[in-house]
């Protein structure tokens, strides 16, 4: 299963120069709606009756093409989003029904059927409603009914989105704040923290290329300590470098580098770099290593 946030960023021309449905006069003074909004940016970037079949221009390149239909008379929606060859999502394909105002309200409920390269398949269902500048998008899974993720976001400028995130997953959940822009780069930050583990991560995506993130995750019980850096690419590789301390004394670092199969090869090397382990993942994530002193682990 996989989820995230459902925000479509096109850069592009101005609204009220290409749009063909929304009124000039919109519900909120900043208006995005050309390279943000989901629904609204498909339905407002077609040909003016409720149909759209785009090509996405850059930033939003990891997609071939977005198309589907807006009833204006019944408020039945259906839409498809293909991805490219070097993207970890192969199509999603949603289908509902709801309100798309011409004032740029929104108000559309639909579910989504997703399915990645590796074949495997969810289905999302999501709520989005928008009045104003604000607004809220709810999604569930049908795989996992106590996850979801809450999105509630602000308009800010023509070029920038705010946004604030409620995650749960698995029964632990985490918050996530931060901005949406134009050009296709977003910033964020997010907090986890529960028991007696605290996590923080800032993190950075650009357009069509990877996000680099920034974290510190600590055991209060003994102080253990991880920083470093991870790496997101747009294929599902995951690049991970961090060192470990513990009540302030280095214990090591890791450089990891894994595949969205799960695949993948990790290094830990010792303080003194006396000590060195391989770790080798397979396809589930479970993975095996062999040290430099003769030693083996799993996890």
């Amino acid at each position: 299963m996989a989820g995230g946030v459902l925000v479509m960023l096109l850069g592009g021309c101005s609204l009220l120069s290409s749009g063909n449905y929304l009124d000039t006069s919109t519900s909120c003074d900043d208006n995005p709606h050309d390279w943000w909004g989901t629904v609204t940016r498909y339905v407002d970037q077609g040909n003016g009756e409720g149909g759209f079949n785009l090509e996405p221009p850059s930033p939003e390149q990891h997609l071939d093409r977005i198309q589907g239909k807006y009833d204006l008379n019944t408020g039945d929606l259906a839409f498809s989003r293909e991805y490219t060859a070097a993207h970890y999502m192969v199509r999603e394909v949603g289908s509902g029904y709801g309100v798309v105002d011409r004032n740029g309200d929104l108000d559309v409920i639909y579910k989504l059927e997703a399915e990645d390269v590796l074949g495997a398949t969810w289905t999302t269902e999501i709520h989005e409603e928008r009045t104003g500048c604000s607004g809220t998008i709810k999604e569930l899974y049908s795989d996992a009914p106590d996850d979801f993720v809450t999105t509630q976001y602000k308009i800010r400028a023509e070029d920038e989105v705010q946004f604030h995130v409620d995650t749960s997953s698995g029964g632990t959940g985490w918050v996530t704040d931060g901005t949406w822009w134009s050009d296709g780069t977003s910033d964020w930050s997010t907090t986890y923290e529960e028991d007696e583990l605290v996590f923080t991560e800032d993190g950075t995506s650009k357009a069509n290329s990877s996000s680099k993130t920034s974290w510190r995750e600590e055991t209060l019980d003994v102080e253990r300590v991880k920083e470093g850096t991870e790496i997101n690419r747009v294929d599902g590789t995951e690049i991970l470098d961090y060192e470990v301390t513990q009540r302030g004394d280095p214990q090591g670092s890791i450089h990891l580098e894994r595949a969205y199969d799960g695949q993948g090869t990790a290094t830990w090397t010792s303080p003194d770099g006396e000590v060195t382990c391989d770790y080798d993942f397979n396809a589930t994530g479970y993975c095996e290593c062999d040290c430099s002193d003769g030693s083996t682990c799993s996890c």
